[in-house]
């Protein structure tokens, strides 16, 4: 057998061995956050019951001494040292366990390196053709991750809350070990279009404009007219492209609020899917969704006037 043979078909080998390795890698991980957390709910109970006792014993001890017998006290003396040696093999357990995190983090850290200079030789061998140029044609997008932390940064210069909102939204959603982690990332990452909307839109800047329609004092503005005041603002000087331009991402933003309403019932609206490909079908819906939020951002700062 030639040696060019001989790669061809060792590699699509390693690749399937490599995947698969690093999915067995990825459900460890999900099974020791299960028994991890099944650890801190016991931890919170143990913690609660030791503050009631604590509460306890802190009023009887005003009580006479005859309210306790000897062997009372011999008897608690001796379960608060061993509870007292139990908690610090409980902080020396949980330290070990810390310590082993970063190194396993380095491991992964090293299996991105690795990819990317995979990914590196891919792309020059995908210059050789029009046909192999198109397969990584999107892989110099930024990534959902990449736009996450950019959309991150700045969420915080506008209001903290929103860039904990958003980052927690993903942190569910990659957490495989809740059972309703769908709906309620799929809620947070809807709560976060509104509720950014609402801080660079609020009622009495929009009502103040003159496209607004005032024929109902009471009503609210809809979520597309924040999305296109939170671009524009009270700026008379846009020309009328830019103008369409903010009308077409505010019309955008509502969609991807439309999908990530769906997706809060995605049993019901989803109920053949896989946990697999829902949650693939919402890592491009969020991302989509970061996209168009650093596209109003983006604008506003070139456009809006208040």
């Amino acid at each position: 057998m030639s040696k060019v043979k001989k790669t061809k078909e060792d590699t699509p080998r390693r690749f399937d061995y490599i995947i698969t390795n690093y999915r067995k890698a990825r459900q460890s991980v999900d099974q020791s956050k299960l028994k991890l957390n099944d650890t801190s709910r016991e931890l919170d109970e143990v913690i609660n019951k030791y503050s009631m006792l604590n509460k306890f014993y802190g009023q009887v001890s005003t009580m006479p001494t005859g309210s306790f017998s000897q062997f009372q006290k011999a008897n608690l003396e001796s379960l608060l040292v061993s509870g007292a040696d139990n908690a610090t093999m409980a902080l020396g357990r949980a330290s070990e366990i810390e310590k082993t995190i970063p190194h396993f983090s380095a491991v992964i850290a090293s299996g991105s390196t690795l990819v990317l200079g995979i990914a590196e030789i891919a792309r020059n061998i995908a210059e050789s053709s029009e046909d192999t140029r198109k397969l990584v044609a999107g892989w110099n997008l930024p990534t959902p991750r990449e736009n996450q932390n950019a959309l991150s940064s700045k969420l915080h210069e506008i209001e903290p809350r929103l860039e904990v909102k958003l980052n927690g939204a993903w942190q569910t959603l990659f957490d495989r070990t809740k059972v309703d982690r769908f709906r309620q990332s799929s809620s947070s990452m809807r709560e976060l279009i509104s509720d950014t909307l609402q801080v660079l839109a609020p009622d009495s800047g929009i009502q103040e404009t003159s496209w607004f329609s005032q024929n109902d004092p009471n009503r609210k503005p809809t979520q597309a007219e924040r999305a296109y005041y939170a671009i524009v603002g009270k700026n008379p000087a846009v020309e009328q492209k830019d103008l369409k331009s903010a009308a077409d991402l505010a019309k955008n933003i509502r969609e991807s609020y439309e999908k990530l309403n769906k997706y809060t019932h995605e049993r019901r609206s989803h109920p053949e899917m896989t946990p697999e490909d829902l949650e693939s079908q919402l890592v491009s819906v969020f991302n989509e969704t970061q996209i168009y939020l650093l596209e109003i951002l983006r604008m506003r700062e070139k456009f809006f006037r208040d």
